[in-house]
């Protein structure tokens, strides 16, 4: 319970950051009752519940479920949408620091920012912070996934999105065709058509899954109802991928409950006090009733690609509205300042008491810098950023 409270005041100060303002086309997040951030983009809803792994708990369309959303299998592990590190070194289960404990932050701005704690089930010095945005001029929602190394030696990693649906419908991508192998036992479930690989559904009473290689940078599904979801990113050539996977994985759960879409980004070396992002944009939308859901169908691959080069790429950039991150809050000896605006020689970060005194006044050296306030006596204090011809201000409780 003490956890639980001390992870609702985290939220509600960092809602109180002054940040830049909200962007035109942007969707405000919201919290609801049980403390679970949401977007309501048009007729979808977007869910992410922060006590449990910061995981994307609920995706609906017109108030229907898209996702697998029962989290009583497998100790909580197999529901919703999450992130696992790349490749699967660590055995199982996942590293419940990053998979399903309780993640800090809020809202910040137009989007929702929180961080995990690191790693410590398998000791991987793994830190993931989870950025999320919704936009009306195309209904999406945009997902950030920064993988941060807090370990004092480089290690290499790739993100590992898995997002589950219930049994049934079809899952098709466009594959490399060069690199055009699918592997694995569920390969032969696998059908090539137009550039398209398409994998529909069909009861087979065995755990299985398979292994591919995309090519245009995104991975469709479309459910019973006609009701399709979209994921756009960045294509991984084959050379750039985490040994012994691919950039596209499809898991068949036996027990006839859900498939597990899955999406790797670039393997990448992630160097010591370092971080890597990885960004995937979600579409939901109604299927016209004209288009056939058959394998093969050509007027479904041009609708979904209507819909991703509409977007234009996938980057980092789409996030930019988190101008700062202001870590942890409340703070016990070390805060940590992530800008995603350039460094300077006049960049600082000055802290206040609440009489407006200047407790502390640090220079800030990199995008990412750590603030020692060890010296800080327990309290309530206001921070300003001034980087870039931009002040920023917030409040952090310092609390050991």
């Amino acid at each position: 319970m003490k956890k639980r409270l001390l992870y609702i005041s985290q939220t509600i100060l960092v809602g109180l950051l002054i940040i830049s303002p909200v962007k035109a086309q942007s969707i405000a997040p919201a919290i609801d009752g049980k403390g679970n951030y949401y977007f309501s983009v048009g007729n979808v809803r977007f869910e992410v519940d922060p006590s449990f792994g910061s995981r994307i708990s609920s995706l609906k369309i017109d108030g229907n479920e898209m996702m697998f959303v029962d989290s009583t299998l497998n100790g909580g592990h197999v529901w919703g949408s999450n992130l696992w590190p790349s490749p699967q070194s660590w055995g199982w289960p996942p590293s419940v620091e990053l998979d399903n404990d309780p993640y800090t932050g809020g809202i910040v701005g137009d989007s929702v920012s929180l961080l995990s704690e690191v790693d410590a089930t398998y000791d991987s010095h793994l830190q993931f912070r989870k950025t999320f945005k919704a936009s009306l001029s195309d209904t999406s929602v945009t997902i950030r996934y920064t993988m941060i190394n807090t370990g004092s030696s480089d290690n290499s990693f790739s993100p590992w999105e898995l997002t589950r649906a219930p049994s049934g419908g079809m899952a098709f991508f466009p594959y490399d065709l060069i690199h055009d192998t699918i592997t694995g036992k569920l390969s032969e479930q696998v059908q090539k058509d137009k550039g398209v690989a398409w994998y529909k559904y069909v009861d087979i009473n065995a755990s299985q899954k398979f292994f591919a290689n995309g090519s245009e940078g995104w991975f469709a599904y479309i459910n019973d109802n006609k009701e399709i979801f979209i994921r756009k990113f960045k294509d991984v050539p084959a050379d750039n991928q985490a040994p012994g996977e691919a950039e596209i994985e499809l898991w068949y759960n036996s027990s006839d409950t859900y498939i597990e879409m899955e999406v790797q980004g670039e393997y990448k070396n992630i160097p010591a006090d370092g971080s890597v992002d990885w960004t995937d944009k979600w579409y939901v939308r109604n299927l016209p009733s004209n288009i056939a859901t058959t394998v093969g169908s050509q007027g479904l691959i041009d609708y979904v690609r209507s819909i991703v080069t509409h977007s234009a790429t996938v980057s980092v950039n789409e996030l930019t509205m988190n101008t700062f991150e202001v870590y942890p809050n409340p703070v016990a000896d070390r805060l940590t300042i992530e800008s995603e605006l350039s460094v300077t020689s006049d960049s600082y970060v000055t802290i206040y008491n609440l009489q407006g005194q200047e407790m502390l006044k640090q220079k800030l050296v990199n995008k990412r810098s750590v603030i020692e306030v060890g010296a800080l006596a327990n309290g309530v204090y206001i921070y300003e950023i001034s980087l870039m011809n931009t002040t920023n201000r917030g409040k952090i409780i310092v609390n050991r």
